[in-house]
């Protein structure tokens, strides 16, 4: 299995057994649990008594509730570290398969950094690793900051704006490009949904805003993606 991180040389990544026939992948995505420890016994109860077969599974962030105001101390970030910690280890007794996450914005603060890492798992920010011949996994966590005319109405991290996400995000696909090859697949996981896709619509009273990015829109009609995101089916 190949891999990559960002600005540093390739890497090797754990070894992920193919369980799983070349051209199907069953993966159970979650995102936005937010430690919610009841909705996560009823996923748990799920999928111990249903035994689905999944081939990995794939955390999109916003796993852990650490918020800005607390990064620099020493208490939250323990606590986040704590709680995404105890999810993995929870999801992991589960379902025993291969488990990849990217930090949503509210992540332990060394989930961005590396200096962090939590066992039985793959922080997949800004790295990509190669599931099997011709299939790869591109990571990018991470949010940028929703604003409405100009004014910021949600805070982003580690982004303070679009431009910085949409550069990152256009670098990690010409590296996983430049190391798998140009007809390799990639799934893309990202915590920042496309623009004017339903999961990037925020409700703040009778308020509606969009947060998704631009560039991710772009760069999903560029590429002739076929995926659908909730309310809105991307089709090009």
């Amino acid at each position: 299995m190949r891999g990559f991180m960002m600005n540093a040389m390739e890497m090797q990544f754990p070894m992920v057994p193919t369980v799983y026939e070349p051209k199907e992948l069953r993966a159970l995505v979650i995102s936005d649990a937010h430690v919610n420890g009841k909705q996560l016994n009823s996923l748990g109860e799920w999928l111990r008594a249903k035994r689905p077969s999944y081939d990995v599974v794939l955390l999109l962030g916003n796993i852990a509730n650490m918020v800005n105001k607390f990064r620099n101390d020493y208490y939250a970030e323990n606590e986040a570290i704590r709680q995404l910690d105890d999810t993995i280890k929870f999801l992991g007794d589960c379902i025993e398969k291969p488990i990849f996450y990217i930090p949503g914005n509210t992540e332990p603060t060394g989930t961005y950094n590396f200096t962090v890492e939590i066992p039985d798992s793959v922080n997949l920010h800004k790295r990509a690793v190669q599931l099997d011949e011709g299939l790869a996994i591109i990571g990018l966590g991470g949010a940028m900051p929703i604003k409405k005319e100009d004014k910021e109405i949600l805070e982003g991290y580690p982004y303070s704006s679009e431009e910085e996400f949409s550069k990152d995000l256009a670098a990690c696909i010409e590296a996983a490009t430049k190391t798998f090859g140009p007809t390799t697949s990639f799934l893309l996981l990202t915590h920042v949904g496309p623009e004017e896709a339903g999961t990037a619509e925020i409700y703040l009273g009778k308020d509606q805003v969009n947060g998704g990015c631009k560039g991710l829109a772009e760069l999903l009609k560029s590429n002739k993606i076929i995926g659908h995101v909730h309310g809105l089916s991307l089709i090009h």
